[in-house]
């Protein structure tokens, strides 16, 4: 049985205005041991009207590399008797859930969260949004939590390569850099902006009639930024076709044994690795 998984990087930004009370004589904690904290708890999370619960695999390790969770909500549905017993209408009561795997750590390829895809649950990207600002509606939360998609470059270019000379609004929106050791351009100027007017999220719109040359430094290093979970990217050409990254979200496949004794999420967590699109 093989199960799929869309892509994202988490940001992390100081609250700017907490409590007092929130300050620990010891220190903030680090970005890695906030995650762990946060994600380590149950949550409630209001979905679109629906509750969604959150809950935590536990580990019998002190710091395991990976963390492990659900996330889901209760169904019913209107199944039917044997036949010798009529078909009559019976209904079924239980839950489904996507299973979530984070990579905490800070290294480049880290801060990096795994969600099951399963459309009967619901849309990953949307269910992981709404998880994340229950997290931050925690009152000793210390820090804004912020995803992205860690999308596929090469879409980008494919739509460039067919509509070259045609696109005429190609828009950046970045999250400030907050784990990236990168030191191009694009990002020394994101840092600026986080470190002197305080921006979490930066916008950059691109606009010609004539045509954008998305040829160039500062375009590939916004896109190769976007690529590892930093930003979105939108485009329209002349003739209206549209470009989302959004929408160009990286997937990862596993192989579960359902003959396993092992549970399905335990599997998941052993295969981390691959879950999460570790090189």
């Amino acid at each position: 049985m093989s199960e799929k998984f869309e892509l994202f990087r988490l940001s992390l930004m100081a609250r700017p205005q907490r409590d007092l009370i929130l300050d620990d004589p010891k220190g903030d904690p680090t970005k890695e041991e906030y995650l762990r904290k946060v994600f380590s708890k149950k949550y409630m999370v209001s979905h679109r009207g629906t509750e969604f619960y959150y809950v935590p695999l536990p580990s019998d390790k002190k710091m395991p590399p990976f963390l492990g969770g659900r996330i889901g909500r209760s169904f019913e549905n209107i199944e039917f008797t044997p036949p010798d017993q009529g078909f009559n209408e019976s209904l079924h009561k239980g839950w489904k859930a996507l299973a979530i795997v984070l990579d905490p750590s800070p290294h480049d390829d880290g801060q990096k969260i795994a969600v099951e895809v399963n459309r009967e649950v619901g849309q990953a990207a949307a269910i992981l949004g709404s998880l994340i600002e229950r997290i931050n509606q925690e009152d000793d939360a210390i820090y804004m939590i912020d995803y992205r998609p860690i999308i596929d470059a090469e879409t980008f270019w494919q739509f460039a390569k067919e509509n070259k000379g045609n696109i005429t609004n190609l828009k950046f929106e970045f999250t400030a850099p907050n784990m990236f050791g990168g030191r191009d351009s694009i990002q020394e100027e994101l840092r600026a902006f986080r470190d002197n007017e305080r921006a979490q999220k930066v916008s950059i719109a691109l606009t010609s009639p004539d045509g954008i040359n998305t040829d160039t430094e500062r375009v590939h290093e916004g896109v190769d930024y976007a690529e590892k979970g930093g930003g979105d990217i939108t485009a329209r050409t002349k003739n209206n076709r549209r470009y989302n990254s959004k929408n160009k979200v990286k997937i990862t496949h596993i192989a579960i044994d359902s003959t396993s004794s092992e549970s399905k999420l335990s599997q998941i967590l052993n295969l981390a690795r691959n879950v999460l699109g570790h090189e």
